[in-house]
């Protein structure tokens, strides 16, 4: 948490120790945690958050860095093996859409964004999740559909629908330099995810959905070519569906290979990202070299930050 923040969330907390948030610091961050009466959000002072820091050794910045950047070591070359073991490498050539004329990833433009069941941009979080509701099925309906069509037997079932208190958060926080309203740039209140076991079925679902006229992909995300720095891959789909009235919402589908999805409890490669996320912020030339950067520390043979 920034030096001058008087309390901080768990997204703080998390952020500032990484893979040192551990079950612990869980229980105590739920222990002295107050809800926000703005925001909703559960929040601890300050003064509670350094007196566990410093009770637990975790109030030395370096040995927080030097804890998650030994992980960091650990995680990148243990995903790749599992990577090496179970892929062919079929999955690289699903493309990233939409691209600039350079080949970078677009953001979507205000053509896109959310509509309430009048068809006008969603203002409001009631407009918005009046035509989420709407959406969960059909997105269920067509996910099911392709993933049977994938050779995935597993049942879908979309998540619940976000937060309301975490929407509120992510259009004030996130989308507030957009063009109005915020709320409708919140595409992931209908969410869920998927877990494929060979890179064929993930190959087969996402060619699945693009071949489905009741699915348009609004945008892909192929984060096995590249990676994410801290080595994790999945593919992450943006996909609207139709709710009548020539209406569509914009869910979000996250699908992953089993093998890496379930390496995280032993190589808390989550923790990693978010611990060094805001390194990781920039062009892609930027993000390659500052990854180079921390590749290069020597730390695979030191026992401590000293």
């Amino acid at each position: 948490m920034g030096a001058n923040q008087s309390s901080a969330s768990e997204v703080d907390v998390k952020n500032t120790l990484g893979v040192l948030y551990d079950d612990d610091a869980k229980r105590a961050f739920k222990a002295a945690a107050v809800k926000d009466p703005v925001s909703g959000e559960d929040r601890v002072s300050a003064a509670a958050a350094r007196a566990f820091a410093k009770e637990h050794g975790l109030d030395n910045p370096k040995v927080v860095l030097f804890q998650n950047l030994c992980q960091f070591r650990i995680a990148r070359p243990g995903i790749q093996a599992i990577y090496d073991e179970h892929f062919n490498g079929d999955v690289l050539r699903i493309p990233w859409s939409p691209l600039n004329a350079d080949g970078s990833p677009a953001a979507l433009g205000d053509v896109r964004r959310q509509s309430g069941l009048d068809g006008n941009p969603a203002g409001t979080l009631d407009s918005l999740y009046a035509a989420a509701e709407k959406a969960r099925p059909v997105y269920e309906a067509v996910v099911s559909k392709a993933l049977a069509k994938a050779g995935v037997s597993a049942p879908f079932a979309a998540a619940p629908l976000k937060g309301r208190d975490r929407a509120e958060q992510k259009a004030r926080n996130e989308c507030c330099g957009k063009t109005r309203p915020a709320t409708s740039w919140l595409v992931d209140i209908v969410h869920g995810q998927v877990e494929c076991q060979t890179e064929a079925q993930i190959v087969g679902l996402i060619n699945a959905l693009v071949a489905d006229p009741d699915v348009e992909i609004v945008r892909l995300k192929n984060r096995f070519n590249p990676p994410e720095f801290n080595g994790y891959r999945d593919v992450l789909i943006s996909i609207a569906v139709s709710i009548g009235q020539g209406i569509t919402h914009i869910c979000e589908l996250q699908v992953h290979h089993t093998h890496i999805k379930h390496s995280d409890f032993m190589y808390k490669s989550h923790a990693c990202y978010e611990y060094f996320r805001k390194y990781f912020v920039g062009n892609k030339s930027v993000v390659e070299e500052r990854l180079n950067l921390l590749l290069e520390l020597l730390v695979d043979d030191a026992t401590s930050v000293d």
